[in-house]
């Protein structure tokens, strides 16, 4: 009867131990696997925020573009129309002198 009771004790405590493993594993494989998804998380946090950020720069660039023409639009205008001002005196100043 003590062997048997030994046996009982000693398969118990095996149970126990395969029992706790078993927690441990399962618990590390929680673990890992929430880490995984909080790594895919800020994965994806950072690229939508870079998405974001290429946007606003490309939108900043289009308007900046946008801009720069719409000046030099504006600046050759004036030199074409001082270029113009200045041939019209001078046309008038050779006819006045011609006549």
């Amino acid at each position: 009867m003590h062997i048997f009771l030994h046996f009982l004790s000693y398969i118990y405590s095996k149970m126990f131990q395969l029992k706790t493993q078993q927690y441990i594993i399962i618990h590390s494989a929680k673990l890992q696997m929430t880490e995984n998804i909080n790594n895919q998380t800020q994965i994806t946090l950072m690229t939508e925020r870079y998405n974001e950020q290429y946007e606003i720069n490309k939108e900043a660039d289009i308007k900046m573009q946008k801009g720069l023409k719409k000046d030099l639009t504006d600046c050759v205008t004036k030199v074409v129309g001082e270029v113009a001002m200045k041939v019209c005196f001078a046309l008038t100043v050779a006819f006045c002198i011609g006549c």
